[in-house]
């Protein structure tokens, strides 16, 4: 119905978290970003041999090289797969991002301190899967 670009934010913590995934990849979706959660086992029923086949970019949220490490680590070694994108989040940006209130204005979370982590966690995943992140 559109020539531009259709994304949803599915919350990982939701108890019908896969049948809103396999939803959004059915109305063939351009974008699903993951938030509130670290999506790892949760995409085992698009893995089942078709997740090479699926053109739906996956973005998760993060709020941490941490974070980004496990998930990029997990999902190449259980889906020979690495997220499209991410979108990093700091502790001024709300939500339920694992901050506690002194780390809020601590200048050791600045989103510039995060993400150069999350930066050097996952430029080395660009060769191997032929994707460019920056």
């Amino acid at each position: 119905m559109t020539d531009g670009i259709i994304g949803v934010n599915i919350m990982v913590a939701l108890s019908d978290f896969n049948d809103l995934v396999l939803t959004a990849l059915e109305e063939m979706v351009d974008i699903i970003f993951f938030g509130a959660g670290i999506t790892l086992n949760n995409l085992k029923t698009l893995a089942e041999g078709k997740i090479e086949k699926i053109t739906t970019k996956f973005v998760p949220i993060i709020s941490s090289g941490k974070s980004a490490r496990i998930i990029f680590q997990w999902w190449s070694r259980h889906y020979n797969y690495v997220p499209d994108a991410v979108v990093v989040e700091g502790p001024l940006a709300g939500g339920h991002l694992g901050f506690t209130r002194e780390q809020i204005n601590n200048p050791n979370y600045a989103l510039e301190k995060l993400l150069l982590d999350v930066i050097s966690i996952i430029i080395p995943f660009e060769d191997q899967y032929s994707k460019k992140f920056l």
